[in-house]
């Protein structure tokens, strides 16, 4: 229940150093299948507006409603400031980075 000042200090070396940060980002996309959204659709649209390379652009899932791309994490906020209030398919999506999901365990 107290600390004993006089106890000696022990210090921790790093041994293992910390992991080095993601590659890729996950970009959420506020359209998917039932929007008529395809994954050659988001492609075209960010290599054409984005200007962004095939080559920094990882896996593509489209779901119903929502689509999430991942995207090298050097290029996200180029890519961020390139399509800013533009259309996909003749319709304003909200782009964004993805958020991560919290799970509430029980």
């Amino acid at each position: 229940d107290y600390i004993d000042y006089d106890s000696e200090v022990t210090s921790i070396e790093a041994k293992n150093p910390l992991p080095k940060n993601p590659d890729y980002k996950t970009l959420y996309i506020s359209g998917g299948k039932k929007n008529k959204l395809n994954k050659t659709d988001i492609v075209g649209f960010f290599t054409q507006i984005g200007k962004l390379p095939k080559e920094v652009i990882g896996k593509i899932e489209v779901k119903d409603f929502v689509s999430f791309v991942a995207i090298k994490s050097t290029d996200i906020r180029k890519l961020l400031l390139q399509i800013k209030d533009q259309k996909m398919k003749g319709k304003k999506y909200k782009i964004e980075e993805a958020r991560e999901a919290k799970m509430e365990i029980d």
